[in-house]
C-alpha cells in the first residue's frame, strides 16, 4: 500500500492544482463578463462568456468532489477488502483444517 500511495500522491497534488487553476480562471472570467455585461447592456459575447464560464466552474466543482471522494475511498480501503488477500485468508483457513 505504501508504494501505491507514493505513486498516487503526486497525481492528487497535480489534479488539485489544476482544479484550483480552473476555479480561479473561470471565476475571473465570470466576474469580468458580469461586470462588462452590466455596463454595456448585456451583449451576446458577455452572455455567452458568462454561461460558459459558469458551466466550467460547476464542472470544476464536480470534478473536485469526485476526486476527493475517490481519493478518500482509495486510501481508506482496508487491505482485507483486496481480493488477493481474501483468497489468501481462505487458503490459510483451509490449511488450518488440514483437509
Amino acid at each position: 500500500m505504501g508504494i501505491v500511495f507514493a505513486l498516487f500522491y503526486p497525481f492528487i497534488i497535480i489534479a488539485y492544482a489544476l482544479l484550483i487553476g480552473a476555479f480561479v480562471t473561470t471565476l475571473i472570467v465570470f466576474i469580468n463578463n458580469m461586470r462588462n455585461g452590466g455596463k454595456s447592456g448585456w451583449p451576446v459575447k458577455n452572455k455567452v462568456g458568462a454561461i460558459i464560464s459558469a458551466v466550467l466552474f460547476i464542472a470544476a466543482i464536480a470534478a473536485t468532489i469526485a476526486l476527493t471522494v475517490y481519493a478518500v475511498d482509495f486510501f481508506s480501503s482496508s487491505p482485507s477488502s483486496n481480493s488477493s488477500s481474501s483468497v489468501r485468508n481462505a487458503a490459510t483457513a483451509l490449511m488450518a483444517l488440514n483437509i
